[in-house]
């Protein structure tokens, strides 16, 4: 992990960022129940459990990737798109520490954890329109030249390498 800035800005754990309640299905559900549930919640991803115990994720991208892209059946199990390992961060973390960790496990989401449980999510889009430090990430990214020309874009590897150079 770099150096962190320092701030005096107390709003830099992820705790602050994080979204709750976290919601979640069985890994038998099947995937278009989960698609329902995703769609009314207007959430972008659901974790998955089995026997009560988080096991992993499934989000909008899994639905694209895998249903549609595979042809899967809708009355399939979520279990055949859901992704492992759940990845998890304490809620003390530094903010820049997720998105260092998302950026390395190429991952757009993580739970966050307090005493071993899970008590909310982070998305690498929540971390880019929350100021960090005083700052706004995406405005960061956006300030920076790209690798690939132009100016960064909203990805999560974009704003890892941003993260990594302050």
């Amino acid at each position: 992990m770099s150096a962190l800035p320092q701030t005096e800005n107390p709003k830099e754990k992820l705790g602050d960022f994080m979204t709750t309640p976290v919601k979640s299905v069985d890994v038998n559900t099947t995937i278009q129940d989960a698609a329902k549930q995703m769609d009314a919640k207007n959430i972008s991803a659901l974790i998955t459990t089995e026997n009560g115990k988080h096991i992993g994720i499934v989000t909008e991208r899994d639905f694209t990737r895998k249903v549609v892209a595979e042809g899967l059946s809708l009355a399939d199990p979520i279990s055949k798109i859901m992704s492992t390992p759940l990845y998890t961060m304490d809620r003390n973390k530094h903010i820049f520490e997720a998105v260092e960790f998302m950026t390395d496990k190429n991952t757009r989401h993580i739970t966050v954890t307090e005493n071993d449980g899970v008590v909310g999510i982070l998305t690498i889009r929540v971390c880019q329109i929350n100021c960090v430090n005083g700052h706004s990430v995406k405005l960061k990214c956006f300030a920076q030249p790209s690798i690939y020309g132009g100016n960064y874009g909203n990805t999560t590897r974009d704003i890892g390498r941003v993260i990594k150079g302050l």
